[in-house]
């Protein structure tokens, strides 16, 4: 079992720019701002040094929502079948088979969730479960198109909160479209304060969250050759992200094999795809920092869980990483 402890000086006065919430805008102090954004599913939130600065967030945000194509989920039905801080703890744990608990075992209030067509683990306390994949044609090469792909569900309202999306910016290739997938799962999770077990097949994205966070955190995110880590912009965002979720939200990564018949895992790869061949999208500026996170009163004795549910010997060794990392994907 991994322990993971980050601290920090207090956080600077500044300008609190609430983008989704139940009142957007640009708050003066951290409580106004938390009465905007806590226990609000796919809340938007970062602090800044001046008011210009959160009003530019807030904006940019909002347009950005509109500008992007409609949730996969929305789309026609034929379409979606074919497509001082608070420090974090990792605990591993033996492999399991990727079964769903039967709504009639849930307790009730997961039964109705499970009769919109989301999923539960089996083991208890059961998780809700979803699905993440990432997709690259021309892998980190020029002209190359990343996408990231969310599946909650094959039914109800589940299937209406799936997710297709282009990678923004550059580099195009499948580890962003990999960490995104898991970035968009949880920021639109309908239900943040329910543990979350996400399943995916990347063994770099479940490594880097895990076995080499800590480390990064430590050395600036600087790798062995003292430069910074790739993909750094969407690791901290993640981060910060986990973080989020606090103890009753806490997060399981799974990881279930490519191409092996698992459903939602296909259904996660097909919506990847899908991202991929959207339109281009330009770099997000917005990516959060943990460093310019603010952590309420008394959260830093509450940490953050990070579960894995996978063998051992499959993450990535300190080699291997550093391998891809040359590659620049």
């Amino acid at each position: 079992m991994n322990h993971l402890h980050l601290t920090r000086s207090a956080p600077k006065p500044g300008f609190y720019a609430v983008a989704t919430g139940r009142q957007p805008g640009v708050y003066k102090t951290w409580s106004a701002a938390e009465e905007q954004v806590k226990g609000f599913p796919s809340a938007k939130y970062k602090k800044f040094a001046t008011e210009q600065e959160a009003k530019d967030f807030v904006t940019a945000s909002r347009d950005a929502l509109s500008s992007q194509p409609p949730p996969f989920g929305k789309r026609k039905r034929a379409e979606l079948e074919d497509s001082k801080a608070i420090p974090i703890d990792t605990h591993f744990r033996a492999t399991s088979p990727a079964t769903m608990a039967l709504p009639a075992s849930l307790p009730s209030k997961l039964q109705k969730i499970a009769q919109q067509g989301f999923n539960f683990t089996e083991s208890t306390p059961h998780y809700l479960v979803v699905y993440t994949d990432g997709s690259a044609r021309g892998n980190g090469q020029v002209g190359s198109r990343a996408g990231a792909g969310v599946w909650w569900g094959s039914q109800g309202e589940a299937s209406k909160q799936n997710w297709a999306e282009r990678v923004p910016g550059e580099p195009q290739t499948n580890n962003r479209g990999e960490l995104l997938a898991v970035i968009r799962a949880i920021e639109r999770c309908p239900f943040p304060d329910i543990p979350l077990e996400v399943r995916c097949d990347s063994q770099y994205t479940i490594s880097c969250m895990t076995i080499w966070l800590p480390k990064w955190m430590n050395n600036n995110f600087r790798n062995s050759n003292r430069q910074e880590v790739v993909n750094t912009d969407l690791i901290k965002h993640l981060l910060v992200l986990l973080r989020r979720r606090g103890p009753a939200g806490r997060v399981k990564f799974k990881y279930v094999p490519a191409h092996s018949g698992v459903e939602g895992n296909e259904a996660a790869d097909r919506l990847a795809r899908t991202g991929g061949a959207l339109p281009p999208v330009s770099h997000e500026s917005n990516w959060l920092d943990p460093e310019d996170e603010v952590v309420p009163c008394g959260s830093e004795t509450h940490p953050t869980e990070v579960e894995l549910e996978i063998d051992e010997d499959w993450l990535m060794t300190a080699e291997e990483l550093a391998a891809l990392e040359q590659q620049f994907v």
